[in-house]
């Protein structure tokens, strides 16, 4: 085995003290920053407290002018309403009685009332015809609805409807008897246009008197 000199058996116990004493001083040196930083000199300290107290005057200098510029407003008193209990009431014993004109008496004094009007004076001169407008229609004078029987004759037909102004063109059914088809409809006098639907397709009526415009013309006289 090779022996260790003293150069070598010393060499470790000074680097560990060369390498505490490093770490002590930037310890130190950490330590100072972080103090410095939370804790101010006294002179800057006291240069700040200084600036916020004269900023802190100012705006209270500033606060003061525009408060004693904002002018003051009196308001008035409220008005108070009269005492209702002071107000004598005035006995009817005190009222003047409304008195006739000069050369008439209570008797002969006229009533005041409103002037007929034009439409009353007419009644008043025609009392017959009045009486001939105010009459209302009777039931025989009134229009009434008139009943119709289309039909169409067709024996392969398998549906047919009835289509016209006098139902505004809504389809109506018709109804199968043997090779005839019958609809039955009300209508009031007048000239209505009409088809027959067979299966879908719009045809005129074979037994109508009067065609136009693609359309059978049924007349109700």
């Amino acid at each position: 085995m090779k022996k260790q000199g003293k150069g070598t058996k010393f060499f470790l116990p000074i680097a560990i003290f060369v390498n505490l004493v490093v770490l002590f001083f930037f310890g130190f040196l950490l330590y100072n920053s972080i103090k410095s930083y939370f804790n101010p000199p006294a002179d800057k300290y006291n240069e700040v407290k200084k600036t916020i107290a004269q900023f802190a005057g100012k705006l209270n200098k500033t606060n003061s002018i525009q408060i004693a510029s904002i002018p003051e407003k009196k308001f008035s008193e409220p008005k108070t309403l009269p005492d209702i209990a002071a107000i004598e009431a005035k006995p009817v014993e005190d009222i003047e009685p409304i008195t006739p004109k000069t050369g008439q008496t209570a008797e002969q004094t006229p009533l005041l009332h409103d002037e007929p009007q034009e439409e009353d004076k007419q009644v008043a001169q025609n009392p017959v015809e009045s009486n001939k407008q105010e009459q209302p229609v009777s039931e025989e004078e009134k229009p009434r609805a008139k009943r119709v029987t289309l039909t169409y004759t067709n024996s392969s037909a398998k549906t047919v409807n009835l289509v016209g102004t006098f139902s505004s063109w809504q389809p109506i059914e018709m109804k199968r008897s043997g090779n005839v088809w019958k609809a039955t409809i009300y209508a009031f006098n007048g000239t209505y246009r009409y088809n027959f639907e067979v299966d879908g397709t719009r045809i005129l009526d074979p037994l109508a008197k009067e065609n136009l415009n693609e359309n059978s013309i049924l007349l109700i006289p």
